[in-house]
């Protein structure tokens, strides 16, 4: 399969990948290795205006950072040295590999321009005869030539008055059909009409922007729905700290589910979202541990440090709570939600990042599969898995805080 094609169905699924040495490696849902490419290997996707392809890199940096400002992306693609993809290109590319679109007119095989290339040139050949002319004298020039030479030279040193004249008579002939060669070659490019463009109009350049311009104008009608706008010229360089201090009125909460049966709780989320490790609540249980109601977990993202409240109850939630609540661990009950402030699942992941994490070979919740939530999974055994998952779960969660605050 092509590696664009894997990779789009491999982003489907919510699957992940990590970048090793030159290769990209395809992760599964438990951490193992399912496919691996060359990181520049060029694609089945290329650009609108170079027509040339994107290597494989660009196109999952792209996807890794399609929620970034354009000034943080292209300074996530330097520091991680990879191709940039133009604002042109990123709208349709993300869409084709979220699902959104099943096919692009700028996916076409990488042999498919080489033999239209090679259609054009035999058309070129046949369409000039006198070429072709030139082409077979200037063969039998080469062949008839030799001889001619050989017949000057190869009779012994001694030049009489009959051989001088013969050899003459034969340079003359040589040079009369050069002459006739050169009388019948074209000049198709010099290094003066090689700089000149193929085209006279720039309607290119027109197109180009005015989709510049409507993705411009789509980007400020979103913020204008926002309730508090940040000023433009420093939208992308405050830091998310600052944004979520000014945004957030309080200290960003997580809530839990407060089951029996769940697979995380009071008792043990502390030790996964802080350290990456899954212990089981019965052997909580077993240690004496008592459930705490609330506590707070500091995590350090891109060079800064963000303090969350973790709880498990949001009976006595008042508005200014509810607005500091930044994401859900999702049991997969709809009884989860009673005595939240929207009545609906759906509403809740409208605004709220909901996050499922389920047991390796236990059944997918069908609830689950019909809202908006980010699905991980833990291995019965493998506990070296357990840190895949923890910074999946981070990761996600900022990018769904730094999207719902742009």
């Amino acid at each position: 399969m092509e590696a664009l094609a894997y990779i789009r169905d491999h982003f489907i699924k919510s699957k992940t990948f990590t970048i090793e040495n030159d290769d990209i490696l395809c992760v599964g849902l438990n951490g193992e290795e399912l496919q691996r490419f060359p990181k520049h290997i060029p694609t089945a996707f290329h650009s609108k205006t170079s027509k040339k392809p994107y290597d494989l890199l660009a196109i999952v940096t792209c996807f890794k950072y399609a929620t970034l400002p354009f000034g943080e992306y292209v300074t996530k693609c330097r520091a991680e040295k990879a191709g940039m993809v133009s604002t042109v290109d990123k709208k349709e590319l993300i869409a084709y590999l979220k699902g959104d679109i099943d096919t692009s007119a700028q996916i076409y095989s990488l042999g498919s321009k080489a033999r239209e290339n090679d259609v054009t040139i035999d058309s070129k050949a046949a369409s000039t005869p006198e070429k072709r002319t030139y082409d077979e004298e200037q063969a039998a020039s080469k062949v008839s030539s030799p001889s001619k030479r050989q017949k000057t030279t190869s009779e012994g040193d001694k030049m009489t008055p009959q051989k001088s004249r013969k050899s003459l008579t034969d340079t003359q002939e040589l040079d009369q059909v050069m002459q006739g060669i050169s009388a019948k070659e074209q000049t198709f490019r010099n290094r003066t009409n090689i700089m000149n463009a193929p085209t006279k109009t720039f309607e290119n350049v027109l197109k180009i922007v005015e989709a510049v311009n409507a993705e411009i104008k789509e980007r400020l009608e979103k913020a204008s729905k926002a309730s508090l706008i940040a000023p433009t010229t420093r939208h992308e360089q405050v830091p998310l700290s600052v944004t979520m201090r000014e945004r957030i009125k309080g200290t960003p909460i997580i809530v839990v589910p407060a089951g029996f049966s769940d697979l995380f709780t009071m008792y043990n989320v502390k030790d996964f979202l802080q350290d990456g490790v899954y212990v089981p609540i019965s052997q909580k249980k077993e240690q004496g541990l008592r459930k705490d109601h609330a506590f707070t977990i500091a995590k350090e993202y891109n060079g800064e440090e963000f303090v969350f409240k973790v709880v498990d109850s949001v009976n006595r939630f008042r508005d200014k709570e509810w607005s500091c609540v930044v994401g859900v661990l999702v049991s997969g009950q709809t009884w989860q939600f009673k005595g939240w402030k929207w009545a609906f699942p759906l509403q809740v992941f409208k605004r709220v990042c909901g996050i499922h994490i389920h047991r390796q070979g236990s059944q997918l919740s069908e609830e689950i599969k019909k809202w908006d939530v980010k699905i991980l999974m833990i291995h019965p055994d493998k506990r070296h898995l357990d840190k895949v998952a923890a910074k999946e779960f981070w990761r996600y969660l900022f990018e769904h805080i730094k999207l719902r605050l742009q």
